[in-house]
């Protein structure tokens, strides 16, 4: 059992009492035994007694100051404790206690030195780990989450590297570590990776021990909707303590957490925004994008917008079924894509519905170019199940902002000409113009007066009869 400090000090305080004091005294009283030697060596019985008051006077205070003097260079300690104390209230962790001159109280700062560590360690931690806490609730992306769990792992001796697996239906790897405050990113590629060995924690340890080419002394699983798809592991001479494995646990698990959020994140955006059959974006999306880009009409970019429908599209699905309907539409959408610009925007509107927006032109003539090109891939023959399919299509076109500086009010134009277009013939694109506009507006007219007359019965039936006079 160790022993106490104060123990041991009380001890050595009555050791060096012992020794200044009763040795002096000590000796005068063996010198006043034999009286006639103190006598002869003093002179006579009051210088004697004379001498013998000072000396043990003097060996009184010798020691009185020696043990202060001690007691100030021990009890030195107690006042580093508690400057260290008022420090670690203020949340300053940064001194320790001078072990080399604690003497009896070595293992008292010692403990205390621990628990500093520990308190800071602690603190730090917490802080990592609510940091990424508001990284996850800010949607961050996935490099910053990385970025800073790696950063948060530094306090940890050793290397951390982390390994994932992007792509569920892959087995490429890659590797992540932190070179100064900067993110560097590597691949697994001198790997020959099975699908077993990716199952389990044991399997990405291996990969570990040779991608990193030391000890592994931690690895631990970061899971996505329940399926491991990377570790995050420490390598290095010597094993991190309790603590920090404990640390980098916690950083795994909000890690797994920060992955599942963006791989949701992604998911919802993608159905929010793209059409699940093509893989373009849907009419959300395209009504944004047009927002935008009207936006910008203001500075004196033109554009243009596209209504496209296929001709005889629904024959496709009557006779063949919607599956080959749904083939016909995959490939089309690619033709479409292929025969437009890189700053273009194609969306699926919906059906057999598409629509494009143009930007940047400033005459019919090369948006009636860009229709022609459209129209022609189009029109070539398309084999689904072994079947070939002509389909074509028919354009409207609206111009903005001469046409209109709503989104809106762009896509009725457009559909309106569309409409136009289909009725000169298919296969074929037409451009608004206000005619157009006055037609629309009167039929619409005539539509809902004719339905008012039916419904207060204003029409009447008659019927005028063909005969053939010869028989």
């Amino acid at each position: 059992m160790a022993s106490n400090p104060g123990t041991q000090l009380e001890r050595r305080l009555l050791m060096l009492l012992a020794f200044t004091t009763l040795v002096p005294l000590g000796a005068l009283a063996y010198l006043s035994y034999h009286n006639a030697a103190g006598i002869l060596l003093f002179g006579s019985v009051s210088r004697y007694s004379l001498v013998f008051t000072s000396v043990g006077g003097l060996a009184l205070l010798a020691s009185c100051i020696v043990a202060t003097r001690m007691l100030r260079h021990k009890f030195k300690l107690i006042g580093d404790l508690e400057d260290v104390v008022h420090m670690l209230a203020r949340g300053d962790y940064s001194r320790r206690i001078d072990l080399t001159k604690s003497g009896e109280f070595t293992s008292l700062g010692r403990a205390f030195n621990e628990m500093t560590e520990q308190l800071e360690h602690s603190l730090k931690s917490s802080q990592s780990v609510a940091d990424i806490d508001r990284l996850i609730l800010s949607s961050a992306d996935l490099d910053t989450v990385l970025r800073k769990v790696l950063l948060s792992a530094r306090t940890i001796r050793g290397e951390i590297t982390l390994i994932l697996r992007p792509d569920m239906n892959s087995n490429a790897l890659s590797t992540y570590r932190m070179d100064k405050r900067h993110l560097v990113e590597g691949s697994v590629g001198i790997l020959e990776v099975s699908d077993d060995s990716l199952r389990d924690v044991d399997g990405y340890e291996r990969v570990a021990a040779r991608v990193c080419g030391e000890n592994v002394w931690v690895c631990l699983a970061i899971e996505t909707a329940g399926v491991i798809s990377g570790a995050l592991v420490a390598t290095g001479e010597s094993a991190p303590k309790t603590t920090e494995v404990q640390q980098l646990g916690e950083l795994a698990d909000r890690l797994s957490v920060a992955i599942t959020n963006i791989e949701r994140s992604d998911s919802l955006y993608q159905k929010a925004h793209f059409d699940d059959l093509t893989g373009l974006i849907n009419r959300h999306a395209f009504e944004d994008r047009l927002r935008e880009q009207i936006s910008r009409s203001w500075r004196g970019e033109k554009g243009a917008v596209m209504f496209i429908d296929l001709d005889d599209f629904k024959k496709v699905n009557d006779t063949e079924g919607h599956k080959a309907g749904d083939r016909l539409l995959i490939e089309i959408s690619k033709r479409l894509a292929a025969a437009l610009r890189e700053v273009d925007t194609i969306a699926r509107l919906g059906g057999d519905e598409f629509a494009v927006i143009v930007p940047g032109c400033d005459d019919e003539k090369s948006v009636s170019r860009l229709c022609e090109r459209i129209i022609k891939s189009l029109t070539k023959p398309i084999v689904v199940d072994r079947m070939e399919h002509t389909v074509g299509a028919s354009i409207g076109v609206a111009l903005f902002p001469d046409d209109g500086r709503a989104v809106e009010e762009l896509v009725m134009k457009a559909d309106s000409a569309m409409y136009r277009a289909k009725e000169t013939g298919r296969a074929r694109f037409a451009f608004f113009d206000d005619t157009l506009n006055e037609a629309n507006r009167h039929r619409v007219l005539v539509e809902s007066r004719l339905r008012g007359a039916i419904k207060r019965g204003e029409l009447e039936l008659h019927f005028q009869p063909i005969l053939d006079l010869k028989t």
